[in-house]
């Protein structure tokens, strides 16, 4: 039996993304090993933050002048520094012994870490040792932390000996994004690979790394609306939902229009759940083929972009997110691809960023200055 054309480009894909991990590997040690007295270097996962105060997963490396010469010390943050979703489990705190990290030194009590070595994870060597340095920080990032390209890292170094050189190749490296060819079919490995695959692919389409909710799940913005892009975990399926109309009054009359969007709106589906209209597109991905979605996002965002205060009237609601409102993350209109057993709680799974990035209004309006406004249940055709 032949190898399957998508087999072969998925092969190259994940070659691609091995190879800038090694790349960036190779100059973060030549930078750890010129490191100068006193110099800071930080590695930031731009890939994903917390929902509340913006924190994000990072490893910190600082030089010091001791007996012997100078010694980098590299440290993982305490889990008080990490969003909730990224500190480290018991396996991750096992794995990282394996390679070489040291656990927080405890108190005579166990009460908690000494002070004086600080509350992290931590590991000293000499600048000799940099390449053994920075390959347990990239694994922190690519292995435990599931960034999936240094694409997704910003690295920041300060001190007397910056190397300027050596930022920018780092950042030639950061800037580098895996030849991706939108209508070449990739098979995915598994959940996490296909998540992977959608991140490249949406960073691709928008030249920026997209927002990842606490589940691993893409979150988009279309002016006050927004919409999560998930990988389903049963089936080797994408799922784009977006939550549109809440509070709706007659459910008779929601149906009915329901069934009317549903005919003038390929590909979309619309759903109501109890007094919530959402609506989805399913989308296989077996293999994945990044233009398929390109293309359901784009036609997304067509629907989207008419959704207003006068779309919610039709259904006798209110429209579910107004600017900068949060998402409740127990929202049960949520689709469940992930068979949660808990809820969130409250916390909150969507910023105040949601609102619009900028005024759309008059925008909106010159679309519009027909003297018969089409809305979302007119037949294109008909205009």
């Amino acid at each position: 039996m032949g190898v399957r054309v998508s087999d072969v480009e998925s092969s190259e894909f994940d070659r691609g993304v091995q190879r800038a991990w090694a790349r960036y590997r190779s100059h973060l040690a030549d930078r750890i090993a010129a490191i100068g007295p006193e110099d800071q270097l930080i590695l930031e996962s731009t890939y994903e933050s917390d929902d509340i105060d913006g924190r994000v997963p990072f490893v910190q490396c600082q030089s010091t002048v001791g007996t012997d010469g100078i010694v980098v010390r590299c440290e993982i943050p305490d889990d008080l520094l990490l969003p909730p979703h990224r500190r480290l489990t018991g396996a991750d705190a096992e794995r990282l012994v394996e390679l070489g990290w040291t656990r927080p030194a405890r108190d005579p009590l166990g009460a908690g870490p000494d002070v004086d070595d600080g509350p992290a994870f931590f590991v000293e060597q000499a600048p000799r040792w940099a390449d053994r340095l920075a390959a347990m920080a990239v694994s922190v990032f690519r292995d435990t932390w599931g960034v999936p390209h240094p694409a997704f890292l910003d690295t920041q170094s300060f001190g007397d000996d910056l190397d300027v050189e050596w930022q920018q190749r780092a950042e030639s490296v950061v800037a580098e994004r895996p030849a991706l060819d939108r209508h070449v079919a990739i098979q995915p490995r598994d959940t996490p690979h296909l998540r992977e695959l959608i991140a490249l692919t949406l960073t691709d389409l928008h030249g920026r790394a997209p927002e990842v909710d606490a589940d691993g799940d893409i979150i988009l913005r279309f002016g006050s609306a927004l919409a999560l892009v998930i990988a389903n975990e049963s089936t080797p399926e994408v799922q784009l939902w977006a939550p549109l109309v809440r509070d709706i009054s007659g459910r008779t009359r929601a149906s009915e229009l329901i069934t009317d969007l549903n005919r003038r709106w390929p590909y979309l589906r619309f759903a109501l759940f109890e007094d919530r209209l959402r609506v989805m597109i399913d989308m296989l991905a077996d293999p994945f083929v990044p233009q398929h979605l390109i293309e359901m996002v784009e036609h997304l965002s067509d629907f989207l972009s008419g959704v207003d205060e006068e779309f919610a009237a039709h259904f006798g609601g209110c429209l579910h997110f107004t600017p900068a409102q949060a998402v409740p993350a127990d929202d049960p209109s949520a689709p469940d691809t992930k068979s949660r057993e808990q809820p969130h709680g409250d916390a909150t799974v969507v910023p105040d960023a949601f609102g619009p990035e900028r005024d759309t209004t008059a925008e909106q309006t010159e679309l519009f200055d027909d003297p018969v406004q089409p809305s979302l249940f007119d037949d294109p055709e008909d205009f």
